[in-house]
């Protein structure tokens, strides 16, 4: 029953947002996250993936994406456009 609530959850999100970018962690102790971005049923891999390690969280506030990146100890910022996205800077975290 959880999983069929959380997969409609997952959908409703889906088909009322414009664009849905998603952060794939990586391989353990390696350098291999990535971030993709879903936009009309058509899935877009980032310019410059790899982002770094462990790419974790994601959220959008406003016209910005902000990524965690466990591994880094970083949050990346990324401006949000029509033409998709762009980087912003890197917020360095205390280990």
């Amino acid at each position: 029953m959880k999983q069929i609530i959380c997969m409609l959850f997952l959908l409703s999100i889906t088909l009322s947002s414009d664009k849905v970018f998603v952060a794939c962690e990586g391989s353990f102790g390696q350098e291999d996250g990535q971030l993709w971005t879903i936009d009309n049923d058509l899935v877009y891999p980032y310019d410059l993936n790899p982002i770094g390690s462990i790419a974790q969280s994601v959220a959008v506030y406003e016209n910005k994406l902000l990524v965690g990146v466990n591994g880094g100890y970083k949050l990346l910022v990324y401006s949000i456009s029509d033409s998709g996205l762009s980087y912003e800077a890197e917020v360095l975290m205390d280990e």
